[in-house]
């Protein structure tokens, strides 16, 4: 079992070892250290990479502090607008370009543990996102947007919820969140998606959205071969296309 959620993580993550925790038998090792827990009642609790596993056996809850950190927060570089402790989960508020001075504020209320790092400066806890962005004064704003489906986990890219697609898009030297609205829950694969009446593809930038007779027989030109722009995307918007797609049998396979 690797014990590293990249999710939770900086973006510079690289930099930092995995964790590994092994069952050996009845035995339980973590990087190599041999854990005094009992093999077969083990559960992991809570899990901070690099720093605390808190774990349950058949003797009780137990909290083991491990790695250079050791129960400290996860480590953050200067782009990270998070700090994810083993009790409270705080955000920078930048007072200066040249990132000289800083300001963190703890965010109440909120279980570290569920707190999850999607970019450097967007973050997942529950049903909503927490977002910075960089004022014209150089100081950090947060937003909180409330997601629409409440067990809807956010990637790095393009997310469907009930009646909103949530992308995620880069502008400038940081990401942002862009709201779409969409007629009812999308089918989706990693190239595009579409609902009832629109055929949404995506860049790193940008979201388009085409209207279509019948979405569903939108393809890719070529499995495992992209085109700039999506111009391998073939979506068919007039009667005639959506005919000929349909005698071709053509559909999505997500």
């Amino acid at each position: 079992m690797v014990g590293i959620n990249p999710r939770l993580m900086s973006v510079n993550r690289n930099l930092y070892s995995n964790d590994l925790l092994i069952r050996s038998g009845q035995n339980i090792y973590l990087n190599g250290a041999h854990l005094t827990a009992n093999a077969d009642s083990f559960e992991i609790i809570r899990w901070i990479p690099h720093s605390l596993l808190v774990f349950r056996d058949n003797k009780g809850l137990h909290r083991y502090p491990f790695g250079q950190l050791s129960g400290k927060a996860i480590p953050v570089d200067d782009d990270v607008s998070f700090e994810v402790g083993e009790s409270r989960v705080r955000w920078r508020k930048q007072l200066t370009p040249d990132r000289q001075w800083s300001k963190w504020i703890d965010l109440p209320g909120i279980e570290p543990e569920q707190f999850h790092l999607i970019t450097d400066n967007i973050a997942q806890y529950k049903d909503r996102l927490y977002v910075t962005k960089l004022s014209t004064f150089g100081e950090d704003q947060l937003e909180i947007i409330p997601l629409d489906t409440p067990d809807l986990v956010i990637d790095d890219s393009f997310n469907s919820g009930k009646q909103h697609a949530y992308f995620i898009r880069q502008l400038r030297s940081r990401k942002s969140v862009q709201i779409i609205p969409v007629n009812g829950p999308l089918t989706k694969n990693d190239r595009f998606a579409y609902d009832d009446r629109n055929v949404y593809t995506w860049t790193d930038t940008e979201v388009r959205i085409t209207p279509s007779h019948c979405p569903a027989k939108t393809r890719v030109r070529e499995e495992n071969v992209r085109e700039i722009h999506n111009s391998d995307i073939i979506i068919p918007v007039t009667d005639e296309s959506c005919r000929n797609a349909a005698a071709d049998g053509q559909t999505l396979k997500p």
